[in-house]
């Protein structure tokens, strides 16, 4: 669950002045990678076009003693002019009131404009005003935590010191049992192995050890040397020989594999262009539409594809996701990342997760783009 602090504003292009904007926001010098400043640039009250094609975006910050930062914005939606800035902790640890300025500059040109000057502050968390008496005594208390720890370590270590002897006796005894049986060794290995593998890990494991750890651990050896002692006893009273066991262990990989392809059935079907865009002719043959072509990847999910060649006459949305479907794969943060076209670059595709795909224009010629191998997962709803 996301938990982050957002502040939302507005910043119009104006040549008209304007007092200082205070954005009557507060960020707490303890809100680590959790503080974001999101702005809207507009020109004549409506949303700009600002992507890393074609502009810069930069923020300067300035605060109350005088330190400077100046960082990158980021690009969360093209369409409507967002850009938004996490605050990172060389500016969260000056507390005080803070001033910014938003600079926009073409590429390719020296055209640079400065949006508009706001302040916010940030304040100095509760918790650094803990005396050090205080965090001394906590210190104290984690000392005596580690040494109760490292003791029963030791404990443990010493309880688990004879364990070699009674790998022994296993292994002994799996050798007995592989001469009455005519099956391959390598699934008794491997209640060997994850047994040691286990142990390993406990004597390795860098984090702290308790006594249920240890009981678990004892509670999960008994039962496997149970299931072990019953697959040598049910083994040995159906003498299963070796040839056997391959042919049934080829059955069941071939009805795995059934079964797996059973689910990738893929299915097409055509999609609905709206707002003015339509269909191109792209080796689609006689389909009268581009087309979403999905199978089931098992948990209600799905692999799907836009495929087919469309022309739009403006920037915009041209065609929805069905309403079955939900898209699930996020991009930079859940945010929308273009998909180019395959023809010249004059356009930039989008899947958003609202179920709707669009496009900005890049240049002015008329082409037509591809929708060919755009993928994405979505979930049954």
């Amino acid at each position: 669950m996301a938990m982050d602090k957002i502040a939302q504003t507005k910043l119009d292009v104006t040549a008209y002045y304007r007092d200082l904007k205070q954005l009557n926001v507060e960020f707490y010098n303890q809100d680590i990678n959790t503080s974001i400043l999101k702005f809207q640039i507009t020109r004549n009250n409506k949303p700009m076009l600002l992507s890393d094609i074609n502009v810069n975006s930069q923020i300067i910050l300035v605060t109350s003693d005088g330190s400077k930062k100046v960082d990158n914005l980021t690009f969360e939606d093209e369409m409507n002019g967002v850009l938004s800035y996490t605050l990172p902790n060389d500016v969260l640890v000056h507390v005080g009131d803070v001033t910014g300025e938003i600079f926009i500059n073409r590429k390719g040109s020296d055209d640079t404009i400065v949006v508009r000057t706001f302040k916010f502050s940030i304040k100095d968390a509760l918790v650094n005003t803990i005396s050090a008496d205080t965090k001394l005594s906590y210190i104290r208390k984690f000392d005596d935590l580690e040494a109760l720890i490292k003791e029963r370590a030791i404990e443990i270590q010493k309880s688990i010191e004879g364990l070699e002897d009674y790998v022994t006796k296993v292994t002994n005894a799996r050798d007995d049992a592989l001469q009455a049986i005519g099956v391959s060794k390598d699934e008794v290995e491997l209640i060997i192995e994850n047994g040691k593998s286990e142990i390993q890990g406990l004597l390795t494991n860098e984090t702290f050890l308790r006594v249920t750890d240890f009981e678990q651990y004892k509670t999960n050896i008994d039962s496997q040397m149970t299931d072990f002692k019953d697959s040598l006893e049910e083994k040995t009273k159906d003498k299963v020989n070796e040839e056997d066991f391959v042919t049934q262990l080829n059955d069941l990989k071939n009805e795995l594999k059934v079964y797996t392809d059973s689910k990738k059935d893929a299915t097409t079907i055509p999609l609905t262009l709206i707002n003015g865009t339509t269909m191109i002719s792209g080796g689609l043959g006689n389909k009268e539409n581009i087309t979403m072509t999905y199978y089931s990847i098992g948990n209600g999910l799905y692999q799907c594809q836009l495929n087919g060649w469309v022309q739009s006459p403006q920037t915009g949305d041209f065609t929805n996701i069905p309403e079955g479907f939900s898209i699930l794969t996020d991009w930079n943060n859940g945010f929308d990342v273009p998909q180019r076209s395959s023809l010249m670059n004059t356009a930039r595709i989008y899947i958003r997760p609202d179920n709707t795909v669009g496009l900005i224009r890049i240049d002015n010629v008329s082409l037509p783009y591809s929708l060919d191998s755009i993928n994405f997962i979505a979930k049954g709803v």
